[in-house]
């Protein structure tokens, strides 16, 4: 299980270049170093098909990377890309060692109760000149179940992979999230066209949404319900129009 992990909160203008490759040497090249490791044991230790087994046997690895592969955040540029290339490591792992019988899958974690998280929400109530009680609200209010995820759920989906149960598995990205909704959208427009993208990975299907604002916006959180023209065009070329308020 590949789980160590650092950041740091630092502008992107200013962040110094040691700090970068601080985040970097942990997050990433421990990874690739640990992954590179286990993997070569596993396939010389592997136990080939046969019999009634369908496919060889020879380990999982787990790497652990977080929602902030998907989203991306302010003041975590060196943090998050990190955890986006974990996600293309597991991925390239997976579709190269698994006739060897060696299973990668990567974890995306939300918000996990801890010393950690604590940090960040005191960190992010400072920047913003609110206070901690706010930002922790703000923090769970973007999860659908508006809760914490608590470290043994990470565990609990750990375990599970790692086991023969999840034989099948390999090449995926598990959100533990709570449903994470994002930060939601930003925009610093008069009315016009703000374009949001998002890929799904897993089935490599990219969604964009045009939005058409009935009001202005200067550099504030889109508010919701929002008065707004909605067109979405998904990879099958089907175009939907909604119309506001939306939420």
């Amino acid at each position: 299980v590949n789980n160590a992990g650092v950041l740091d909160d630092a502008p992107f203008l200013d962040l110094p270049t040691e700090e970068f490759d601080r985040i970097i040497g942990v997050n990433l090249r421990g990874a690739f170093l640990m992954g590179q490791a286990v993997a070569r044991q596993m396939v010389k230790q592997g136990i080939p098909a046969s019999g009634s087994a369908s496919r060889p046997q020879a380990g999982a690895i787990v790497n652990m990377s977080s929602v902030a592969g998907t989203i991306g955040y302010p003041n975590r540029s060196p943090y998050c890309a990190t955890k986006w290339a974990v996600l293309g490591l597991t991925a390239s792992l997976a579709r190269e060692t698994g006739k060897n019988g060696v299973r990668v899958n990567a974890i995306l974690p939300g918000t996990v109760r801890g010393p950690r998280i604590e940090s960040v929400i005191a960190g992010y109530a400072k920047q913003n000149d609110i206070s901690v009680a706010a930002a922790e609200e703000w923090y769970l209010a973007r999860q659908a179940t508006g809760a914490y995820i608590e470290p043994e759920e990470i565990a609990e989906m750990v375990s599970y992979l790692a086991s023969p149960k999840a034989r099948s598995i390999t090449g995926q990205f598990i959100g533990v999230n709570g449903g994470l909704l994002g930060d939601g959208a930003r925009a610093s427009l008069d009315p016009g066209k703000g374009v949001f993208v998002n890929f799904d990975p897993n089935v490599g299907v990219e969604l964009v949404a045009v939005v058409t604002f009935d009001s202005p916006l200067s550099g504030q959180a889109v508010p919701n319900p929002l008065a707004a023209t909605i067109t979405v065009l998904d990879g099958t070329g089907i175009v939907k129009t909604v119309l506001g308020p939306q939420t």
